[in-house]
């Protein structure tokens, strides 16, 4: 087991706060810092640290008045802005549990998507919604019976005198993050303000991530890789971020190359597709200052070499070569990352016996253990592959609405463990780096990801 021994002595930059006092010290120390430039269309929007402090008072007080106390899950389904980040921090405020779930869009069928997030919202029992008016039109429309109390965005007070809130330990439960569904309906896992610390130290750790560093990201914050690598990651390490909208991004994908061009960004996290779609819709002969990039980091499974080929000869003139695309393996089980790869070098490519070739996930970062089980639960060989067999589900310590099995006894921390998951597809190479090939994975948790409840 790795463990992280930091000599640093900015608290900052340590991560010995959760995410609520490191917002409340930046906003204090630095308050016209700018954390994050909220790009939408040509224009960008600067929000400094005591600005999102403020708004995220303010959504405080406006959740308080509807009743929501610690422990409460506030459900935070809103279109791409600036209200999504000080929406979130206001219900860790009060202690409660935030969660961020997609919107409906027009490329979504509304049965579908109501029924199936209809069973969700059945399970979770939300003390509080935060939505915006034209969607609350839709939701009462597709679930008539709908009683949770709703807040509107625009409602919150967007001036005036910021509320007081008493000042707190933030300790055990901080959010629920919720799995992708792929292998079934969501999971809400509860993730506690120690494993946010934990992972964040490990996964800066692991990058080297500095206040030097500015992250590019058009991803979604209900996703992982949105929410953690990309909001409170960069939040609590006082790193600052230039954001855009998903679906902007997905229509005009070289913003992305613009952004990171004129506010030299260092690091960006994107899915396998984002780099096939950079390299389809850049125009020939446009050229971008792109040195400034230390890793643009693939998160998917698999990632593939060819993609990594591709946008290399497409940017590697600007700054951008092989040795600048990175790979990770993440889950929201394990609040996100698991492993990373090496940067400043080539990923490795493993090449599967009668199969197509897979880019290396990298080795586990510190503080967390990887085992991969055969149908049997039994351990796989080193430089073998796995493919599980096992159908029963996942059970996770701090999953909200999923049944646990019972007396588990939840292994020291520290202890990892290892959970056969069908469909699943892994491989540990003899190197200590680990190739995931299967979207159906969950294979890896440790008991400090979740809190129980």
């Amino acid at each position: 087991m790795t463990t992280i021994a930091l000599d640093r002595t900015d608290e900052i930059s340590t991560g010995r706060r959760d995410v609520v006092s490191r917002v409340r010290q930046l906003a204090a120390d630095e308050p016209d810092q700018v954390f994050c430039q909220f790009l939408t269309g040509r224009s960008s929007q600067p929000i400094t640290y005591s600005e999102l402090l403020d708004a995220a008072n303010r959504s405080a007080a406006a959740y308080l008045d509807y009743g929501v106390r610690p422990g409460d899950v506030v459900l935070i389904i809103l279109r791409h802005g600036p209200h999504l980040f000080s929406s979130f921090l206001g219900a860790l405020l009060i202690g409660a549990l935030p969660s961020f779930l997609p919107f409906l869009t027009g490329k979504q069928q509304p049965e579908l998507y109501w029924t199936v997030h209809r069973a969700l919202f059945t399970r979770i029992g939300a003390r509080l919604w935060v939505t915006w008016g034209d969607n609350l039109a839709s939701m009462r429309q597709s679930m008539p019976d709908l009683c949770t109390p709703v807040h509107l965005v625009e409602d919150t007070p967007r001036d005036g005198r910021t509320p007081r809130l008493p000042g707190r330990a933030f300790s055990g439960p901080a959010f629920l993050q919720h799995s992708s569904g792929t292998t079934g309906l969501k999971k809400g896992v509860v993730i506690a303000h120690e494993a946010l610390i934990a992972q964040v130290n490990a996964y800066a750790e692991a990058i080297d991530l500095t206040r030097k560093d500015t992250i590019a990201t058009w991803l979604p914050v209900y996703h992982d890789m949105g929410l953690i690598a990309c909001f409170l990651m960069p939040l609590m390490r006082g790193v600052p971020i230039v954001a855009m909208d998903p679906f902007e991004w997905v229509t005009r994908p070289t913003m992305l190359l613009d952004a990171i061009e004129k506010y030299r960004c260092s690091l960006a996290w994107m899915p396998n597709f984002a780099f096939h779609h950079l390299c389809g819709l850049a125009p020939e002969g446009r050229i971008w200052d792109l040195a400034c990039v230390r890793a643009l980091i693939n998160c998917s499974e698999p990632c593939k070499p060819d993609t990594f080929r591709q946008f290399a000869e497409r940017f590697g003139s600007m700054g951008v070569g092989l040795e600048k695309l990175q790979t990770c393996y993440a889950l929201a089980e394990n609040v996100f990352c698991a492993t990373q790869s090496s940067f400043g070098q080539a990923v490795p490519v493993w090449h599967a016996e009668n199969s197509a070739p897979f880019l290396s996930c990298g080795a586990p970062i510190g503080g967390v253990q990887v085992r991969i089980v055969d149908a049997d639960r039994r351990p796989v060989p080193k430089g073998t592959s796995a493919r599980s067999r096992s159908q029963e589900p996942v059970f996770l310590t701090g999953t909200i609405g999923i049944q646990r099995p019972p007396a588990r006894p939840c292994p020291p921390a520290g202890t990892a463990l290892a959970i056969s998951a069908s469909g699943a597809t892994a491989r540990f190479t003899c190197q200590g780096e680990w190739t995931i090939s299967s979207s159906y994975m969950a294979l890896i948790t440790t008991p400090t990801i979740s809190s129980s409840l």
